[in-house]
């Protein structure tokens, strides 16, 4: 799901482009990770993510690294958080 406009002017952002995080399972790594439903996932070490597919091709990308730090914005809070690719389909 696109950033909507007032997120982006009121975070900065430029290029409008996030994942809108709907759910997160309990125990997922999405969970461990710390990932809130409501949270939008903007950026894996530092590529912007324009999409669903793209967050999974980027997850992809740095599967054999052990930490990937994604930023995401919380409610009027943008911040990093670790998740460990190697456990997404965990």
């Amino acid at each position: 799901m696109p950033l909507p406009p007032r997120l982006a002017f009121k975070h900065g952002f430029i290029q409008q482009s996030s994942v809108y995080i709907r759910e997160v399972q309990p125990g997922s790594p999405a969970d461990k990770a710390g990932l809130k439903t409501g949270d939008l996932l903007v950026r894996l070490d530092g590529e912007a993510v324009t999409g669903v597919d793209d967050m999974f091709r980027l997850l992809d990308a740095h599967r054999i690294e052990k930490i990937v730090t994604a930023t995401i914005v919380r409610g009027n809070t943008l911040t990093e958080i670790e998740i460990c690719p190697e456990d997404r389909d965990g």
